[in-house]
């Protein structure tokens, strides 16, 4: 992955490095009712329409206690050989970080001094790349319940527990949250799905690392072919 070809694609920011922390910037899914829907049917579609392998151009805003670092994120990834890869530059074109993993591994071509401060931060983020873009689907044998305006599915997933909650006018994917012992790990919700040669794609991602204290903001800028 070319840092060089990621800055020449994007010559300036649209997100800058400010202090404190926001709200969600993307749109609410639209809250429609799914009593009488079928959840397996769900989430066979969804998972049709989801890309196997893909490269998108993202503005990425890591929120960590009172700071902010916004950055331009080329993420390419492959989910059915179960790999990616992620180079990261802020609005000066300076590198933040680039990491490679696969369902083994995450390593750390480099990481901003910054953020090494973080403890093991290639590790640490690496799995919630991971998180965001793999395993968008349940299992068959997760339990399933039906509320007025989702679908949730939760399955036990290591020593926690794993939920699904599929909702919206499409009952696409709008929530994925993990905990343990009834507290919450981490959290990702998606936002304003759009479709790009029969494939889904959400505009928006946030992913809340709650048991170290951060959040990422992804805002999808571009489907690169």
């Amino acid at each position: 992955m070319s840092i060089r070809k990621l800055a020449a694609a994007w010559i300036f920011m649209l997100l800058l490095m400010t202090s404190g922390c926001s709200g969600v910037p993307f749109r609410e899914t639209p809250l429609v009712p799914v009593v009488g829907a079928d959840p397996a049917a769900a989430v066979k579609r969804f998972d049709a329409d989801s890309p196997v392998e893909f490269q998108l151009l993202n503005t990425i805003v890591f929120e960590y206690g009172w700071k902010k670092f916004g950055g331009l994120g080329l993420v390419a990834v492959n989910t059915k050989d179960r790999t990616f890869n992620i180079a990261c530059i802020n609005q000066l074109g300076v590198k933040l970080f680039e990491l490679t993993g696969n369902k083994d591994q995450v390593v750390a071509n480099f990481v901003m001094p910054e953020f090494a401060k973080q403890g093991d931060f290639a590790k640490t983020v690496g799995e919630d790349i991971k998180r965001i873009y793999f395993d968008l689907v349940p299992s068959p044998d997760a339990k399933i319940e039906i509320e007025k305006y989702r679908i949730v599915f939760r399955q036990s997933f290591g020593p926690g527990v794993i939920e699904y909650v599929f909702a919206g006018p499409g009952l696409d994917l709008v929530e994925k949250n993990y905990s343990e012992d009834g507290s919450s790990v981490w959290r990702i919700s998606y936002y304003e799905y759009t479709r790009d040669k029969g494939k889904l794609y959400p505009a928006g991602t946030v992913l809340s690392n709650d048991k170290h204290g951060y959040r990422f903001i992804v805002r999808l800028k571009e489907i690169q072919e």
